[in-house]
């Protein structure tokens, strides 16, 4: 349990989802929202929804899958149809930053799990798989800034409350 919030960052203008455990504050996920990352319906459960991303929360990039669910099927539509808008907000915004890598949709590949990253790089040329890194650079470069950010925000709140 906890919050999830979908923050757009003031400079660079890219989405990142955060969520925090609820009673410790923990951050248990933090990652971009990369174009071509796609939520799924959970197998189980219509109120709930799967994912794949490369994650930031414990100060190291990592391929890790999400499982979000909410209190009613209509909350997770909601979440998805941000989500989406997310993703599509991203892919214009590090398009241009990656010189059209992601508006392509080449840069997404990540947000489709590992099995089908590996089947894709297998049967793509050498063109799409650097674009692929270089989404995974600045996806990397952003998660950094964004755990910088919230460390400098943790601070500036303790100080507030001496």
């Amino acid at each position: 349990m906890g919050q999830t919030r979908l923050l757009r960052h003031k400079v660079t203008d890219r989405v990142r989802l955060l969520f925090r455990q609820e009673k410790t504050l923990k951050v248990r996920a933090n990652h971009v929202v990369m174009p071509g990352t796609k939520l799924a319906p959970h197998a189980g459960s219509d109120k709930a929804v799967v994912w794949s991303a490369v994650d930031f929360s414990e100060g190291e990039q990592r391929q890790e899958m999400f499982c979000l669910r909410f209190a009613s099927p209509e909350r997770a539509a909601e979440f998805t149809a941000k989500f989406e808008e997310a993703v599509a907000h991203n892919a214009s915004v590090l398009g241009e930053a990656a010189g059209g890598a992601g508006a392509e949709g080449g840069a997404g590949e990540e947000g489709q799990g590992e099995a089908s990253a590996a089947a894709k790089e297998e049967s793509s040329s050498a063109a799409p798989a650097a674009s692929a890194s270089a989404a995974d650079q600045l996806a990397a470069e952003v998660a950094a800034k964004a755990n910088v950010a919230d460390d400098e925000a943790e601070s500036a709140g303790a100080k507030a409350d001496e």
